[in-house]
C-alpha cells in the first residue's frame, strides 16, 4: 500500500492509502499530486459521511470552490448545492452518484446533472462515483467522484435539436408546397376550359338572363383563377405579380371576404384615411 498527502485551498490535510500496483507505488506524492491537479475532468474524494476531503482545482473551476467548502451531510439530506436532474426534476443531495455509492456500494456511471454554481451559473456534468473499500470491508470508507463538464455538448446537442426540428417543419412545408402547385396546376387548367367555353357562349346567346347568368359563371372562374394564382405563389411556382393597386379599396375588399368566413360573433371595422396613394403591390400577396 502507498500513502497520498495532498493539500488543497481551506481544506484539511489528508491521507489516502489504497492499494496500488508496484509501478504506482514508485510514483511520488507530487507526481500523483501534479496528475490530479492538471486532469480536466473534477476529482472530488468524500469521507464516509460524505463530506468532500480533497478537492482537484478542475472540480473548483467546474463547481464552484466555495460549494466543495459548503458540502457536509447534516442527517437531514440537505442539498449542499442547487442540482438538478437530466429532466430538470430536483436533484436531492442524498440521491447524488457519490451518496449512492455510499449507501450501496455499487459504482455509479456516467449521470448527467445540473449544477447551480455560486456565482449563480448552470453547469451541466455527468459524473462517475467509485466507492473505496479498503481491505474485506464491505462498508465503503470513501468515494471517489468524478465530474466531466458536458454543458457545451448539451447546449450544442439542443441547438442541433432546434435545427433538426427547423428542417423538418422546412421539408413539411416543401412537401404541402408541392402538393399544393400540383393540385392548384390541374385546377387552373379546369377553369381555363370553363372560361373559354363561357365567353364562346356569351357570343352565342340571345337571352338576357342567359348571358347575366354566363357572366356569373365567368366571374366566378376568375376568381377561382385568381385563387388558383395564390396557390401557385405559395408553391412558389409562380412569381408575385406587382401591379398598381388602389390600397383602401382593396382593403374594403378584403374586409367584406373576411366577414363572410369569420364568426357571426366577430365584427370587423374597417378605417382607412382617406387619399391613400396608389401602390404597386402583388394583390395576392397583400390578401395573405
Amino acid at each position: 500500500a502507498a500513502a497520498l498527502t495532498v493539500w488543497y485551498r481551506g481544506l484539511r490535510r489528508v491521507n489516502i492509502t489504497a492499494s496500488m500496483p508496484a509501478s504506482m507505488e514508485r510514483l511520488s506524492a507530487d507526481t500523483l499530486r501534479l496528475i490530479l491537479d492538471t486532469m480536466v475532468e473534477g476529482v472530488v474524494l468524500h469521507d464516509a459521511k460524505g463530506d468532500v476531503i480533497w478537492a482537484n482545482p478542475s472540480a473548483a473551476r467546474i463547481l464552484g470552490s466555495s460549494v466543495l467548502l459548503s458540502v457536509r451531510t447534516s442527517g437531514a439530506n440537505e442539498a449542499p448545492w442547487s442540482a438538478v436532474r437530466e429532466d430538470g426534476e430536483s436533484l436531492p443531495w442524498d440521491d447524488h452518484p457519490a451518496m449512492t455509492a455510499l449507501h450501496t456500494g455499487i459504482p455509479q456511471r456516467d449521470v448527467v446533472m445540473g449544477v447551480q454554481r455560486p456565482d449563480g451559473v448552470r453547469r451541466w456534468v455527468s459524473v462517475n462515483a467509485e466507492p473505496v473499500v479498503h481491505g474485506n470491508e464491505r462498508v465503503p470508507a470513501a468515494v471517489v467522484v468524478t465530474y466531466a463538464d458536458i454543458t457545451a455538448i448539451r447546449e450544442g446537442a439542443l441547438k442541433l435539436r432546434a435545427l433538426e426540428s427547423q428542417l423538418r417543419h422546412a421539408q413539411k412545408m416543401e412537401a404541402v408546397g408541392q402538393l399544393t402547385g400540383g393540385i392548384a396546376h390541374d385546377f387552373n387548367n379546369l377553369l381555363t376550359a370553363i372560361l373559354t367555353n363561357a365567353d364562346l357562349l356569351v357570343d352565342e346567346v340571345s337571352s338576357p338572363d342567359a348571358t347575366d347568368e354566363l357572366n356569373d359563371l365567368r366571374r366566378a372562374a376568375r376568381r377561382g383563377a385568381e385563387l388558383v394564382r395564390k396557390l401557385m405563389v405559395f408553391a412558389r411556382r409562380e412569381r408575385p405579380e406587382l401591379t398598381r393597386l388602389n390600397l383602401a379599396e382593396h382593403l374594403y375588399d378584403a374586409a367584406r371576404l373576411l366577414r363572410r368566413v369569420v364568426a357571426e360573433s366577430i365584427e370587423i371595422q374597417t378605417n382607412v384615411e382617406a387619399g391613400l396613394p396608389i401602390i404597386q403591390a402583388d394583390p395576392a400577396g397583400l390578401e395573405q
